[in-house]
């Protein structure tokens, strides 16, 4: 897949096959069509690299977490910003969201 201007640092599938949502060292969320290989949707918001990217639980929605401490969560219907999490004081490592998709959590270097 060609797009990312760095790394790419995490991936994620969705339920029904069709995207790949990756993140990268270059700040991004992309969303790919699977059978194609092309770029359907660009995410930018994060101010630092993104470290974990995670899908809610009915698809509706990808959620990535950054280098910078914030965690966003994007829709990709309306192929925008949903909201943003803070309070995490430093890099966000992992976000994942719960099995009943009432919850997302994360992982941060700040413990």
């Amino acid at each position: 897949l060609v797009g990312h201007t760095g790394s790419v640092t995490c991936l994620a599938v969705t339920l029904d096959g069709s995207r790949i949502i990756s993140g990268s060292k270059d700040k991004t969320v992309r969303v790919w069509k699977l059978d194609t290989g092309d770029e359907e949707i660009l995410f930018v918001g994060h101010t630092s690299h993104v470290r974990s990217v995670a899908l809610s639980v009915n698809g509706s929605l990808v959620i990535s977490g950054s280098h910078d401490g914030s965690i966003k969560v994007w829709n990709l219907a309306t192929e925008s910003l949903a909201m943003s999490l803070c309070g995490h004081i430093d890099g966000v490592n992992s976000v994942a969201v719960s099995a009943d998709g009432t919850r997302v959590v994360s992982g941060s270097d700040d413990h």
